[in-house]
């Protein structure tokens, strides 16, 4: 299996192991807002509706997409190519 951060072509200096951090810091915070934002969502929902379920549906369809952004991210960085910002 290759690196999750694959070396940078030739003649590009290679990544400070703190912006990699960084890099995947912000993917997972990324994939948290979905996961939240959809629950906060379904919240606004009920509140304008009057139901109590959707909260329960935004966060339940939140998480799967959450975890599967961060799938496709991961698959895409070792696949040597890089996802978009």
């Amino acid at each position: 299996m290759p690196p999750a951060s694959p070396e940078p072509p030739p003649g590009e200096p290679p990544q400070h192991p703190f912006a990699v951090a960084l890099e995947w810091v912000s993917r997972i915070a990324a994939a948290v807002i979905v996961m939240v934002g959809l629950g906060l969502g379904g919240r606004w929902l009920d509140q304008k509706l009057g139901t109590h379920y959707w909260v329960l549906v935004g966060f339940l369809f939140g998480l799967p997409v959450g975890i599967g952004y961060l799938i496709w991210v991961t698959h895409r960085l070792q696949s040597g190519r890089k996802p978009p910002h």
